[in-house]
């Protein structure tokens, strides 16, 4: 007899805030940082990314005075830095001779030093964590760097079953979790097509690599992922003979219940995610922040910011203070948020040392922006030797029953996630029937083989008829 039980994991379970103090109030206070473009910026306010005066890798200047620190090039007339971590690591690219291609390359900002993570190949370092692991590509494969410059890379695959070898790696969290797209076919025609999907890597096993996006014949790409394990990107999409991306949440099962933020009749994209599940990127052309409630609404980041001048056209990053940098008109930008106030989620699980894998963020207390938006998410699992399935939320919630739901995060609060779980029974997925079990009671022993030699010389082939 199957029996029951009850989980009860009292969370804001995959909490994504879309905003800093609702998506109606939002405020911010612009500074235009000088020619060029800014693609990251961490925790401390450190701002990376490249001077279009010089063309080389640099630190803005947060104040917009202009004094910048060129991080210099290894041998060539241009350098980008992609990111920087909160220890103040700087990767990137960088050209080293006239009209060579770019090398993967770390910037050390006091010794003006470049190392160069692949003297033999061309790529680019995209992403580097707290703990100093960087991730990029050489050539066209998607690599997990050797930090030290040795040259001891990990390369990272690309899907399972395809036969086009090439991928990029775009994000990795602290945990070391990595993202990027990878390349497949589509059958759809006489002529197999590639086909880009976004992905979620194992730099332990690529034959793990997990498609976030399996529908063959689209386009898909998965550009960051926070410390909860949130993956944010986009999804092509044919609409009104047009062929544009949507700005995605990406489940990271790999089962394909994604979340599209944006309308079918709009370009869009998320470039960046942080810790506090704030997205920002571009739609149709104009820096903004996404609303990953059920209104999935957004904000034009020129309609809330004042005291510059330029005219905001991607967000690439936003850390998690909710400072925003990017591209205008007018090159990089910072945006900083005006004075609001905060809340916190408390997330913990029940029964004690019940490890529930398919929930996030983890356990433990996390800050938000009052009146910001959560999106919950619940997954089945099984963890042997038990299994439990989604029943409901308790909580202030719009949809207590779905798996997908929101919450209007205005003052300190827990949700709760029910589960059902089951008692470990013979033949469920952790308890499978053997071979040799003819008696299905999950064990092989002497009632087995008395079973076997009741029947031992039957016959039921067309020739013993």
């Amino acid at each position: 007899m199957e029996t029951w039980k009850v989980l009860f994991c009292i969370a804001t379970l995959a909490c994504l805030v879309s905003s800093a103090v609702g998506l109606e109030t939002l405020s911010y206070t612009q500074v235009d940082l000088g020619a060029g473009i800014a693609f990251s910026i961490n925790n401390n306010g450190q701002i990376v990314g490249r001077d279009s005066g010089s063309g080389h890798a640099c630190i803005f200047d947060s104040t917009g005075s202009g004094h910048n620190i060129d991080l210099g090039c290894i041998g060539g007339s241009s350098s980008t830095a992609f990111d920087t971590n909160n220890n103040g690591v700087i990767v990137g690219r960088s050209y080293i001779s006239p009209g060579s291609l770019p090398y993967p390359a770390v910037f050390n900002s006091i010794t003006h030093v470049i190392t160069n993570l692949s003297p033999t190949a061309t790529g680019g370092v995209f992403s580097v964590n707290d703990a100093g692991q960087m991730v990029g590509e050489i050539g066209t494969n998607a690599v997990l760097f050797d930090a030290s410059g040795a040259g001891n890379n990990t390369f990272l695959g690309t899907l399972p079953g395809s036969t086009v070898d090439k991928s990029t790696a775009w994000g990795i969290n602290n945990s070391g979790q990595i993202v990027g797209s990878a390349y497949t076919l589509y059958y759809g025609g006489s002529i197999p097509q590639p086909r880009e999907h976004a992905t979620l890597f194992d730099p332990a096993d690529s034959s793990k690599n997990i498609d976030l996006h399996p529908v063959p014949e689209m386009l898909s790409y998965a550009e960051s992922i926070n410390d909860q394990g949130q993956i944010v990107g986009d999804i092509q999409y044919f609409t009104g003979g047009h062929h544009l991306f949507r700005a995605t949440i990406f489940d990271p099962s790999g089962q394909g219940e994604n979340l599209m933020i944006d309308s079918e009749d709009h370009d869009s994209t998320i470039y960046c995610i942080n810790n506090a599940g704030q997205m920002v990127g571009e739609r149709d052309g104009r820096a903004a922040i996404f609303d990953a409630s059920a209104s999935r609404t957004h904000v034009d980041l020129n309609s809330v910011s004042h005291g510059g001048s330029s005219t905001l056209y991607i967000a690439y990053c936003i850390n998690d203070n909710g400072l925003i940098v990017g591209e205008g008109s007018g090159g990089a930008f910072l945006l900083v948020p005006d004075s609001v106030d905060d809340v916190t989620l408390t997330i913990s699980c029940e029964p004690a040392g019940f490890d529930i894998r398919t929930v996030a963020p983890n356990p433990g207390t996390h800050t938000y922006r009052r009146n910001s938006t959560a999106v919950l998410r619940a997954w089945d699992f099984s963890q042997c030797p038990r299994s439990g399935r989604f029943s409901h939320w308790t909580g202030p919630v719009s949809d207590p029953n779905s798996a997908w739901t929101t919450a209007l995060v205005s003052e300190d609060v827990a949700i709760t996630a029910v589960f059902t779980l089951t008692e470990p029974e013979c033949g469920d997925a952790c308890h499978p029937i053997l071979l040799g079990d003819l008696n299905e009671d999950c064990r092989v022993n002497f009632a087995d083989f008395l079973l076997y030699s009741s029947r031992w010389l039957a016959c039921t082939h067309p020739d013993c008829d």
